[in-house]
C-alpha cells in the first residue's frame, strides 16, 4: 500500500511539474508574440512577422501539451482501465502536425511574397526583435528540456525541440534583415522561407 500511495504522489507530482513547464512557456510565447509582430510590422521584415506567427504556433502546442498533462492527470475508469497515460503521448504527435502545417503556410506567404515582389528593406527595430526571438527562445528552450528529462515527459521534450528550432530560425531571421539592409532586399522573403524549412523539419 505504501509503495502504491508513494507511486501515486510521484506520478502527481510529476504532472504538476509538467504543467508548470507549459504554462510557463505558453506565457512566454504570447508575450514574445507581441513583441515580435508589431516590430516586424514597423520594421518592414517579413521574415520577423514570419517568425511572430511561428512563435503563436508554440504557444498553441504548448497548450496542447497542457491538455495532455490535464488528461493524464484524470484516474482510471471503466473505459480506461489503466489511466489517461497515453494522452500525454498523443499530444506529442500533435504538436508535431501543428509544427509541420505552420512551417507549410510560413514557406508559402515566403514564396508569394516573393514572386510578387512585395518586398521592403527591414529598419533597424527589426534586428531588436530577432535579438530578443532569440534569447528567449534560448532561454525557453533550456527549461523546458529540463523539465522534460526530469519527469521523463515525451510531449514537453517534444515541445522543447520545437522551441530550440525557434532559436535557430531567429538566428536566421537576423543574418536575413541584416543582410537585407545591407541593399539584397530579396533575403528577408528568403529567410522567411528558411524558418518555414526549420520548422517543417522539426516536425517531421
Amino acid at each position: 500500500n505504501l509503495v502504491i500511495i508513494e507511486t501515486c504522489m510521484h506520478h502527481k507530482q510529476r504532472l504538476e511539474e509538467g504543467k508548470k513547464g507549459a504554462y510557463m512557456v505558453i506565457a512566454g510565447n504570447i508575450i514574445l508574440f507581441f513583441i515580435k509582430f508589431p516590430l516586424g510590422i514597423i520594421g518592414n521584415s517579413f521574415a520577423l512577422v514570419a517568425d511572430s506567427f511561428h512563435t503563436f504556433s508554440d504557444a498553441l502546442s504548448s497548450i496542447v501539451v497542457l491538455i495532455g498533462f490535464q488528461a493524464a492527470s484524470k484516474p482510471a475508469d471503466e473505459k480506461h482501465h489503466y489511466g489517461h497515460g497515453d494522452a500525454e503521448s498523443i499530444t506529442g504527435l500533435v504538436v508535431a502536425m501543428l509544427i509541420a502545417l505552420v512551417g507549410f503556410e510560413v514557406g508559402r506567404a515566403s514564396v508569394v511574397q516573393m514572386i510578387n515582389k512585395t518586398v521592403h528593406t527591414p529598419e533597424n527595430i527589426a534586428i531588436i526583435g530577432a535579438v530578443i526571438s532569440i534569447a528567449a527562445n534560448w532561454y525557453m528552450t533550456r527549461k523546458e528540456a529540463q523539465i522534460g528529462r526530469r519527469i521523463r515527459s515525451p510531449s514537453l521534450l517534444a515541445d522543447s525541440t520545437h522551441h530550440a528550432s525557434d532559436a535557430l530560425s531567429s538566428v536566421v531571421v537576423l543574418v536575413g534583415i541584416i543582410l537585407s539592409k545591407a541593399g539584397y532586399s530579396y533575403i528577408d522573403p528568403l529567410a522567411g522561407l528558411l524558418v518555414s524549412l526549420f520548422i517543417i523539419k522539426t516536425g517531421v
